[in-house]
């Protein structure tokens, strides 16, 4: 390549996808990952419309969205959780008034790494949007990594970042999993193992309260066999994630 020569853009292999969905329930933006790189596209128009560099190698596997709330300055108030590898970075996305679509800015909250993978991550279901602008203490993202280990990932605007071990499933390795947490206070894991089991557990999120001490006891209901091979994909349909019990 000469010297003068400046890249505008790249295209990488896509890692993740994910739908930035508004207050009426229609997506309003197509969030991508192309390697360490997050690109915000206007889904309707197939317009690209902001990248950021959201790791320095990492390529990005996943993307969770909540939305919070509108402001004086933008239509929508996101909040991401982003995760590739063992790194997970966490922050605001706000997107411009419909007058000027185009204004997208990044915030970010929290950038680390854990000593495993990260296969899934959700957000607290019943956040008050009122918080945004003022504090986001309360509200709580968690995550399931390789060894069936679940981490809440805080941002305490006295604290600061704070990733905090929950709780622990049934010891086993991962290559896929996926995490739901109800309106009933219950989190359940339905996780893919290297053997070709499926765990479904859970656990109640009173573990996540400020004064918790101790880590979730956790609820191991079913170990599904019989499928051949390892479990690389696996989703929990909207009917079993609001399972029902409260012990």
């Amino acid at each position: 390549m000469p010297d003068d020569a400046v890249v505008n853009n790249v295209i990488n292999p896509i890692t993740a996808l994910a739908f930035v969905v508004d207050q009426s329930g229609g997506p309003s933006l197509l969030l991508a990952g192309e390697g360490p790189y997050l690109k915000a596209f206007d889904h309707q128009r197939g317009r690209l419309l902001a990248t950021k560099r959201i790791f320095e190698t990492q390529a990005v596997h996943g993307i969770t969205t909540f939305h919070l709330s509108n402001d004086n300055k933008h239509d929508h108030v996101v909040e991401l959780l982003i995760w590739g590898g063992r790194c997970v970075w966490r922050g605001l996305l706000r997107h411009g008034m419909a007058a000027e679509p185009s204004l997208i800015e990044f915030e970010l909250k929290l950038e680390s790494k854990l000593d495993d993978w990260i296969l899934d991550a959700c957000f607290d279901p019943l956040v008050d949007s009122t918080t945004v602008g003022r504090s986001l203490h309360h509200h709580t993202a968690i995550l399931v990594t390789a060894h069936n280990i679940v981490h809440a990932v805080l941002v305490d605007e006295e604290a600061g970042p704070v990733l905090k071990r929950i709780t622990a499933g049934p010891g086993s390795m991962l290559y896929s999993a996926h995490i739901c947490w109800s309106s009933n206070g219950i989190i359940l894991v339905a996780s893919g193992t290297v053997f070709g089991e499926i765990l479904i557990w859970s656990f109640l999120d009173d573990a996540l309260a400020a004064d918790a001490t101790s880590p979730a006891p956790a609820f191991l209901h079913s170990k599904l066999t019989g499928h051949e091979g390892s479990v690389f994909g696996i989703r929990i349909s909207t009917d079993l994630s609001q399972l029902g019990y409260k012990d």
